[in-house]
């Protein structure tokens, strides 16, 4: 109860960033700073956490996928729009069909390889790693394009590390809990394979206490 009441405040406050974000995106004008990509990576996560809302508990399923690759689309809109903030021309539709589609073949291709722990090990290390590289890619850029906003620079760092972080743990758990999964499934089939051959044996052997009339 109290996870879906903190997804859906996450969802009001995303899709109330993205009014915010296009609001001003309109009043810059024809120079909006990468505020236009913000709001879409804020549409995106937000109808993201919708749809884990609605999809219930997880596993395989249209809103999962979906979800999935919204939350990627997100991160990517982000990183446009950080980009295009700091002066760099860089297109956003066209990569955001690109990576809907082609992470929504990535999950099924995983769904039918692994199942679906696989999918969502896949999304924390991708996540991660895209964190990752936005980490680097300011920590370098402090020395060119964001030598003029140093500060700012390294509070986004700090930031973007602990959700890199955030990411990591949850990949750590989820992999630790499927390697768990594995080793109980190993454990229970040796045990019946161990408990099938000494039922064979006795059965094969007579006990002492028989006797054989002829």
């Amino acid at each position: 109860m109290i996870a879906t009441l903190l997804v859906g405040m996450l969802c009001v406050y995303l899709l109330s960033f993205t009014a915010m974000f296009l609001l001003i995106s309109r009043r810059l004008g024809a120079a909006k700073m990468g505020t236009d990509a913000f709001a879409m990576g804020n549409l995106l996560l937000g109808f993201a956490y919708v749809l884990q809302l609605l999809e219930g508990p997880a596993g395989w399923s249209w809103m999962s996928v979906v979800n999935h690759s919204f939350t990627l689309c997100a991160l990517l809109a982000y990183s446009v729009g950080g980009a295009r903030f700091f002066g760099r021309q860089v297109p956003l539709l066209w990569p955001l069909i690109g990576v809907a589609l082609g992470y929504a073949l990535v999950q099924w291709m995983l769904h039918a390889l692994w199942g679906s722990v696989a999918r969502y090990a896949a999304l924390s290390a991708t996540c991660a790693l895209s964190f990752a590289c936005m980490v680097v890619a300011l920590a370098a850029g402090m020395r060119s394009f964001a030598r003029d906003m140093r500060g700012e620079a390294l509070l986004l760092i700090v930031l973007i590390g602990g959700i890199c972080v955030l990411n990591v743990l949850k990949l750590e758990k989820l992999l630790a809990g499927a390697f768990r999964r594995c080793a109980w499934m190993a454990g229970s089939r040796w045990s019946s394979m161990s408990t099938c051959v000494r039922w064979r044996r006795s059965f094969r052997r007579p006990s002492s206490g028989s006797c054989c009339v002829a």
